[in-house]
């Protein structure tokens, strides 16, 4: 008999009758007195008497209650024929309730770890089914598609199309139900009372808008001859401008507006959400000029269409580069090395390597929650080690091996529907604050973040998920020991070991968190790199702006340079302005990239000539940024004009590559072929290196050259351009300062794209960022949730062991080989889960070489912090149970309880 057994009273006699009254008679009820006796006696030594006694009170009144409805708290049917499923079922979930409320302590660490994998999951899904599944808003989204060129001997890829190369794929083509063509661009809106606003917009054929299957919700798209060079300017407009500028007028449709200079009729409005191709707001036709030289091998117009039913994309790659053959066929020279090809629409403006990224994004969470699942299914597992004597009672009284199973299996989903709800509403909170950090990046139109119907069924399917993962395994373990095995074992209960089954959890857990762990790291790395890129050029009390002007206002290209050059020459007089500057391109946001001879090269083909990115910039600039020039001098303000001599300035990197033999100022430069129109420019200075930046993620991939040239106002004959500010104060209060000058000498032209420096280059890093940060999350969530199933999982088996550890000191052991007992166990599970998780690492890791700066996907750096870091976490883990195992007292750890 127990200590507890002898201090503890005798159970209220007139309890004990009721039961009696109420209970079956036979061997059910008394197994159930018994068990109630058991537990009254292990109470006594932790409960006062009164305490004791109102509880023993509470469970006879509870059980009489539930036999005189003839219902069994405990699950055990009295009579499975006679029962109601229902009543049945609803028994089940009541006892299982009470059994988690019973050990408090395992429920609510396996409802947050099954929060914590459900949050996250369902975080991650959202962002998979919002940028990736959802897919385009557009009828039959999935064949439309994008015709693109290749230019194999230049180098360049993913090119759109000229004007000719356009209509002969219109006109040839039978893969199609029809194509049309786009390109980019801004469009200024003015003429009625408000002040002069720029839109992004999209130049279209007369046929892109109805082509996509979308009606306007006023008026009409455009119709056929719409696009033609002298048809009258027409607009359609978005809904955002529609309500935002024009108030929702309902009259809208028919009004004159001055459309880039030029007077033109309102035809129609979008309905909400259309924004079609890209992010933009309004479209107008095109007028593209077709007469006169064609245009081949790469152009401005992006190229789509509907694939027909009955065609596949093979089918039609095939006639596209039928096609191709007999346009180089008629010309041979403008067509060299020139392949069409076609691509999902939506691959154009959402890479297939940042698609890859985001897929293995949502595979790395899903290992999350199979560590958690993991992490659940070994506490259920060491639960039911010490039920045992419950379930093999309720066995030997009669309950099936199913029904045992749809208990546990029940309790298993108390837990999953308590875990889920909590994660479910963590993921919406995470959801928001991520949608709300996208606003001001520039994304297509159709990704839209949110927890929608899709992705709540989503979760409830990862819920039930989850409960089977968790559940099933340490329910098919506990109801299949038997039960003599279990009756017979004086530690109630704890025959049901744990075994081999949880080592190989535990196993699973460490191996995906190192996987984890390693994308992790590669992201972490790559947001240091980024913060760790020298730009070369100050970011710090700088403004910067875009203007744009049109040719119906300026037709001449001395009207433009005229226009530039008294804006330069205003802005730099106002108060309120250290530096002022124009450039093409915003240091650090991209640059052209263009073709380049030096003067003395010979090049035996296209693919011999450089790609250099460059710049149109106005004298001043390099001073603006407070980039020194090593060599030579800046541009004088007279080269804004294009009768200037041709000048250029080049950087270090270009010097280096280019001209490193001799003094580079003097040296000749052409932009374009050796035997081009173009004229060669001389080298007047050189500038250290700015950071060039552009492409995927903004900050430019870290394998593009640095070599970079800029070339004066007067080079290249040019609409746009940014302005740049730096101010003595904040760079806000020049803003007004900037959009007045602007006015003063065109009452018709806005300033758009404002931000300060600083600002540009925080979009510029978003995707680093925002990658990083999720990478990041998952992998520490990984690691969390390993190192405490590793703990918990020892932890419990040095309970488990602990009369076996006892007899070992008792016998002469030592602590340290009990630690050294231990501790191997738990360094074999580690070894084995770092080796599988660095297999499986370098496989998901491939795929982010798209979204990783300045580090590679094999970098042994990375894997060696994450071995480091795993190893040190595992072996605290196993080492605090150890420790635990070398403190038992023999004495009891040997006495009987």
């Amino acid at each position: 008999m127990s200590r507890a057994g002898k201090c503890s009273p005798a159970p209220p006699r007139a309890a004990e009758r009721l039961l009696e009254a109420a209970l079956p008679r036979g061997q059910v009820g008394s197994s159930i007195i018994g068990d109630l006796h058991q537990e009254y006696q292990e109470r006594g030594a932790q409960s006062g008497r009164l305490r004791l006694i109102a509880w023993y009170w509470l469970q006879a009144l509870a059980l009489a209650w539930h036999y005189s409805r003839r219902v069994s708290p405990h699950g055990i049917p009295l009579n499975d024929k006679g029962h109601e499923p229902m009543t049945s079922l609803i028994s089940d979930l009541r006892y299982g309730v009470r059994m988690l409320v019973k050990t408090p302590l395992v429920s609510v660490i396996a409802t947050l770890t099954i929060a914590m994998g459900i949050a996250l999951t369902v975080h991650t899904f959202s962002i998979v089914y919002g940028s990736v599944m959802r897919g385009l808003p557009l009828p039959d989204d999935d064949r439309l598609m994008q015709i693109l060129q290749n230019d194999t001997e230049a180098g360049f890829q993913g090119m759109s199309l000229g004007i000719h190369d356009y209509l002969d794929f219109r006109d040839q083509s039978d893969s199609f139900e029809e194509l049309g063509t786009y390109y980019w661009g801004t469009v200024n809106l003015a003429g009625d009372d408000q002040p002069p606003e720029r839109y992004e917009g999209a130049f279209v054929s007369a046929n892109a808008l109805s082509l996509l299957g979308v009606p306007a919700l006023l008026g009409r798209t455009f119709v056929a001859g719409e696009d033609s060079s002298d048809a009258e300017p027409s607009i359609v407009i978005g809904y955002a401008v529609w309500r935002n500028r024009f108030g929702g007028d309902p009259n809208i449709v028919g009004r004159t507006l001055r459309i880039n200079g030029e007077t033109g009729t309102v035809l129609g409005v979008m309905p909400e959400g259309f924004r079609f191709p890209f992010n933009h707001e309004v479209w107008i036709p095109h007028r593209a000029e077709v007469d006169g030289a064609a245009d081949r091998g790469g152009g401005r117009f992006e190229t789509f269409g509907r694939l027909r039913t009955d065609v596949s994309v093979e089918a039609a790659t095939a006639e596209i580069s039928a096609i191709t053959e007999r346009i180089r066929s008629e010309f041979p020279e403008e067509m060299a090395g020139i392949e069409s090809y076609i691509s999902l629409f939506e691959h154009r403006y959402m890479p297939p390597q940042i698609t890859a990224a985001v897929w293995v994004q949502l595979v790395a969470v899903f290992g999350v929650l199979m560590i958690a699942c993991a992490n659940v299914a070994n506490l259920l597992l060491a639960r039911a080690s010490v039920r045992g004597r419950e379930v093999a009672i309720r066995s030997a009284l009669g309950a099936s091996r199913a029904r045992v199973i749809r208990q546990l299996l029940i309790e298993a989903l108390v837990l999953g529907i308590v875990g889920g709800t909590i994660g479910l509403i963590a993921a919406k909170i995470g959801v928001d604050r991520f949608s709300a950090a996208l606003v001001d990046i520039q994304k297509p139109y159709w990704i839209d973040i949110r927890v929608d119907a899709p992705v709540v069924f989503f979760s409830i399917a990862v819920t039930l998920l989850a409960v089977a993962l968790a559940g099933t395994l340490p329910a098919l373990r506990a109801s299949g020991c038997g039960v003599s095995t279990i009756l017979q074992d004086e530690s109630r209960g704890t025959s049901l070991r744990m075994g081999r089954l949880s080592g190989v959890l535990v196993i699973g857990e460490i191996a995906i968190s190192v996987a984890l762990l390693i994308t992790a790291g590669l992201m972490i790395k790559s947001i240091i790199n980024v913060n760790r890129v020298d730009l070369g050029f100050r970011t710090d009390n700088i403004l910067t702006a875009r203007v744009g002007l049109f040719e119906v206002d300026y037709p001449a290209r001395t009207d433009r340079e005229s226009f530039f050059i008294s804006l330069l020459d205003r802005l730099r007089s106002q108060p309120g302005i250290d530096k002022a500057a124009l450039t093409s391109h915003v240091p650090g946001r991209g640059s052209m990239r263009l073709l380049t001879s030096i003067e003395g090269e010979d090049y035996a083909s296209t693919s011999d000539y450089p790609v250099v990115a460059a710049t149109i910039v106005s004298s001043g600039f390099f001073d603006a940024y407070d980039v020194p020039i090593l060599q030579g001098r800046d541009f004088r303000p007279e080269e804004a004009r294009s009768d200037s001599d041709a000048v250029v300035i080049v950087n270090e990197s270009f010097v280096r590559r280019f001209l490193p033999d001799d003094n580079p100022l003097g040296q000749l430069v052409k932009a374009g072929r050796v035997d081009s129109d173009d004229p060669w420019m001389r080298v007047v200075g050189v500038a250290a290196d700015m950071h060039i930046g552009g492409g995927v993620g903004g900050l430019g991939s870290d394998r593009n050259n640095p070599e970079q040239y800029y070339v004066p106002f007067g080079a290249f004959d040019t609409r746009f351009s940014s302005i740049v500010l730096r101010t003595p104060g904040t760079p806000q209060e020049a803003t007004s300062v900037m959009r007045s000058t602007v006015t003063d000498l065109d009452s018709n032209m806005p300033i758009y794209e404002v931000a300060t420096m600083e600002r540009a280059m925080e979009q510029a890093t978003w995707a680093f960022r925002v990658f990083g940060q999720l990478f990041a999350t998952l992998g520490v969530a990984a690691l969390f949730l390993a190192s405490v199933g590793l703990y918990g999982v020892m932890s419990f088996s040095v309970s488990l062991r602990r009369t076996e550890l006892g007899i070992r000191m008792a016998l002469g052991a030592q602590a340290r080989d009990l630690l050294g007992t231990v501790m191997r166990k738990g360094a074999w599970q580690l070894a084995i889960g770092i080796v599988l998780g660095l297999g499986i690492g370098v496989i998901l890791s491939r795929p982010l070489s798209a979204i990783t700066f300045g580090v590679e996907t094999t970098d042994l750096s990375v894997y060696a912090a994450i071995v480091a870091t795993i190893t040190v976490t595992g072996l605290l883990a196993t080492l605090l149970p150890a420790r635990k195992a070398t403190q038992v007292d023999p004495n009891d750890a040997l006495r009987i309880e």
